[in-house]
């Protein structure tokens, strides 16, 4: 394999694993929700 293919394999295999990264994707804030806390005692 040369050079300019391992590059362009390496380009690709790095945009699909971002993809998948909840981080970097976004998907991450769908699953995020604010806490269930007990109402504070007067």
């Amino acid at each position: 394999m040369d050079a300019a293919t391992l590059e362009a394999w390496a380009s690709w295999a790095l945009q699909e694993a971002d993809a998948l990264d909840p981080i970097l994707s976004g998907q991450v804030l769908k699953h995020l929700r604010p806490p269930d806390l007990p109402a504070p005692e007067d």
